[in-house]
């Protein structure tokens, strides 16, 4: 997350998405200091105005993960996973196994390792040790 604030606090003062920028900082600051349920509040006004956002939403579902709303943090995680183009695809990969294994059915299991399968298959992922732990446990 320090790149990604060290991004958004560079801009200068006449940029025009500096205040946008402030404010999504400002969200992914409580989120940094565990101050989930104004993350969640601060991440919702934002994402009220910039709903297409990737990075808000990402943080978002982290946050709704925190709070244990694994079903709310999926909606957001999943088209992230999903999204090819997004530089943070395997840390939303990641996250959503995480809320599958909450959801603790068949189906949600079976997707769960998908992802870790996925996250597997790529050393380079950023979550190689921890995925291929979790696939080892739970889907063989």
């Amino acid at each position: 997350m320090p790149g990604i604030l060290d991004r958004l606090e560079a801009k200068g003062l006449g940029d025009p998405g500096k205040m946008a920028d402030d404010s999504l900082a400002q969200a992914l600051k409580l989120y940094g200091e565990a101050k989930w349920e104004e993350a969640r509040s601060a991440l919702d006004i934002y994402l009220q105005q910039h709903p297409d956002e990737p990075i808000a939403q990402l943080y978002m579902g982290l946050t709704l993960l925190q709070l244990s709303d694994y079903t709310k943090a999926s909606r957001f995680l999943m088209p992230l996973a999903d999204d090819t183009d997004f530089q943070y695809q395997n840390m939303a990969k990641w996250y959503l196994a995480l809320c599958y294994t909450y959801f603790n059915t068949a189906e949600s299991v079976a997707n769960a390792c998908k992802l870790l399968k996925d996250l597997t298959a790529n050393p380079e992922s950023g979550y190689y040790i921890e995925a291929l732990g979790h696939h080892r446990f739970m889907c063989e």
